[in-house]
C-alpha cells in the first residue's frame, strides 16, 4: 500500500490544480472578452483604412524530388502551399453593424461574473 500513496499525492495534486468550477468559468469569461476585445480593434481597423486582407492558399510546385514508394526510390512531384494574403474592399455599413454588435456583446460580458457552480451570470441591469 504504501508505493500507492505517493502516485495517489500527485494526482490529488494535478486534480488541485484544474481548478474550481468558479475559476474555470471566470477563465473562460476572460478569454471570450479578449476575443471580442481582438475583433473589436480588428473591425475599427478594417472601417479606418476601408479594405481587410483576405489570406487564400495557392498551390506552389516545387519541382521533383526523390522519395520512397515501397521497396523502391523514384521521382515524385512536389507540391505545396503557400499563404497570400490580398486586400479586399468591405462594405463599410455592414462593418459598422458587426461593431455595433461587437460592442454590445462586450458591454454585456463586461458586468459578467460567475457562480460558485461555475454558471456565468449578466450584471444586473445589462
Amino acid at each position: 500500500m504504501r508505493p500507492l500513496a505517493p502516485s495517489l499525492f500527485l494526482g490529488l495534486l494535478l486534480l488541485a490544480a484544474c481548478g474550481t468550477p468558479q475559476e474555470r468559468c471566470s477563465s473562460d469569461l476572460s478569454r471570450e472578452e479578449r476575443r471580442l476585445d481582438a475583433l473589436i480593434s480588428e473591425t475599427r481597423t478594417n472601417l479606418a483604412r476601408g479594405y481587410t486582407y483576405e489570406t487564400e492558399y495557392r498551390d506552389v510546385n516545387f519541382g521533383m524530388t526523390l522519395c520512397n514508394r515501397g521497396p523502391h526510390v523514384g521521382w515524385c512531384y512536389d507540391h505545396r502551399t503557400r499563404p497570400v494574403r490580398r486586400a479586399v474592399a468591405i462594405d463599410p455599413e455592414a462593418e459598422r453593424r458587426k461593431l455595433d454588435a461587437l460592442l454590445l456583446k462586450r458591454s454585456q460580458l463586461q458586468g459578467a461574473s460567475c457562480t460558485p457552480e461555475g454558471r456565468p451570470v449578466s450584471a444586473p441591469g445589462r
